[in-house]
């Protein structure tokens, strides 16, 4: 008898754990992304002054810490409308992304731990436009952004 309540102490100890180290993974809050810039790429030749622009243009933000993409490599998408990408913030806490952040999760790009690419929203073009609107306008900026945008399609 008493092996068999050593080993149901065991058992359940055990299943203790598991489940404990289950749920603190599965329930890990994501985190925004580190700022990350454009990376020099290969570029046809006709668009290589396009791309030395939103080079400088994304590690500027980066550096600032205005572009937190969440996908690798970074989104253009942001840098040519807003100079700054708020998207790696937006997917952390649940928000639509741009639409071509939505694209990099969709094709395995996605850089936010903790986040499933099939629950990452796109946002329409409204709401895109409406963060464009926001930043421009904003004195806040970034954070201004992500309070205005309703993230309409969660």
């Amino acid at each position: 008898m008493k092996m068999v309540r050593k080993t149901v102490y065991v058992s359940l100890a055990t299943a203790g754990l598991t489940l404990s180290a289950w749920a603190a993974f599965a329930w890990q809050e994501a985190k925004a992304p580190p700022p990350m810039g454009h990376p020099h790429m290969m570029v046809a030749p006709g668009a290589q002054k396009l791309h030395a622009e939103l080079e400088k243009v994304s590690q500027s933000a980066a550096k600032k810490g205005m572009y937190t993409c969440c996908i690798n490599p970074p989104c253009e998408f942001c840098a040519v409308h807003m100079a700054s990408c708020p998207c790696g913030k937006m997917v952390a806490i649940g928000k639509g992304v741009c639409r071509e952040c939505k694209g990099g999760w969709d094709v395995g790009e996605g850089r936010v731990q903790g986040v499933d690419a099939a629950a990452v929203k796109g946002m329409s073009s409204k709401e895109v436009m409406d963060m464009m609107k926001s930043h421009k306008g904003s004195k806040g900026g970034k954070m201004d952004m992500m309070k205005s945008h309703k993230g309409g399609k969660m």
